[in-house]
């Protein structure tokens, strides 16, 4: 009901849930790719499975009824990220990635959704590259950490040179966690 007839869906996706997560996903939206982030230096190791993570996957999905959803432009199936970036949240992801896969499936003014804002990432490059944002967090100090972010690059003034993006972030009267979740 979100997403726009034109839209996309990408989530981070580790190896271990994978398969779980694209069944779940099939059931509610269209697959589009499976583009492939490398991560070169430190890798976790995924010691259940004997295996050390080099890589993990960011799903596309359209809607169900989506006939003409393409990005932007031609996109990489594989991107090489940055490395860690832990500077603002222990899951933290690279500038890079964001800016790649935002610039690659959206245009300015649109918006871009995060479920799980971290240290910013998502709401800092889509401000720096001229999206609309909305940002769940669930933890408050988190999500001042993520505020304050976006808040250095709007008093900086954003690359682009659009006017500032909106943005929300929850709280956790807004955006309750539900019992038994994962």
């Amino acid at each position: 009901r979100v997403l726009k007839p034109s839209g996309f869906l990408l989530m981070y996706v580790g190896g271990y849930w994978k398969d779980e997560i694209m069944a779940e996903a099939r059931k509610h939206l269209k697959y589009f790719w499976d583009y492939i982030v490398w991560e070169p230096g430190n890798s976790p190791v995924n010691w259940p499975r004997k295996t050390i993570a080099r890589n993990k996957s960011i799903l596309a999905y359209t809607r169900q009824d989506a006939e003409n959803a393409l990005p932007q432009t031609q996109v990489l199936s594989v991107w090489q990220g940055g490395g860690e970036d832990k500077r603002f949240h222990i899951w933290g992801q690279d500038e890079s990635q964001a800016r790649y896969f935002i610039t690659c499936f959206s245009k300015p003014g649109d918006v871009v959704l995060d479920f799980c804002v971290g240290g910013g990432t998502t709401p800092y490059i889509a401000e720096k590259f001229g999206r609309n944002y909305l940002g769940f967090e669930i933890d408050p100090e988190v999500a001042e950490s993520a505020r304050a972010r976006v808040r250095s690059l709007t008093q900086r003034g954003s690359d682009s040179g659009d006017s500032p993006a909106k943005v929300e972030f929850s709280s956790p009267e807004m955006f309750p966690v539900s019992e038994g979740g994962r």
